[in-house]
């Protein structure tokens, strides 16, 4: 963040451009026969996702940890969906954004990523091992 943002306080909006589950489906692919593993998807809402990569807003900026200090919010705002990151705690300046990406996916209990598995290093005590995996999971890992 470049100035102190309060707990609560949007961060940015997260744009892109509107693409259905089939084009989903045929750019993750791409991408992953490619090895690139760079992705900026999200669920916007009913089968439509956002693909932040060449037409997306700041918020595509923000790095994955489990346990982040900001979150992805679902909006409607004059009836259209909206997706906005927002502080989950008060931010300091030069701090880094972070947020589950999993998040916007599980939020609306789809399952489009669910066969991608990336490792994740965030370092968080409950990392749950993956790139935007259930810290639930994590949680019962450590319970064994």
């Amino acid at each position: 963040a470049a100035e102190a943002i309060p707990a609560d306080g949007i961060l940015a909006e997260y744009t892109g451009e509107v693409l259905d589950a089939d084009e989903l489906a045929s750019r993750l692919e791409s991408k992953l026969q490619d090895g690139n593993t760079d992705l900026y998807f999200a669920h916007l809402s009913n089968g439509l996702f956002l693909d932040a990569e060449q037409y997306g807003s700041v918020a595509r900026f923000a790095n994955h940890c489990c346990d982040g200090n900001a979150m992805m919010q679902k909006w409607i705002v004059l009836g259209e969906p909206r997706i906005v990151l927002v502080a989950k705690r008060a931010l300091s300046p030069g701090e880094e954004i972070t947020y589950n990406y999993g998040s916007t996916f599980k939020q609306a209990g789809d399952t489009t990523m669910k066969g991608f598995k990336m490792e994740c290093h965030c370092g968080s005590p409950i990392c749950s091992g993956f790139v935007g995996g259930t810290v639930e999971s994590s949680k019962k890992k450590r319970k064994r």
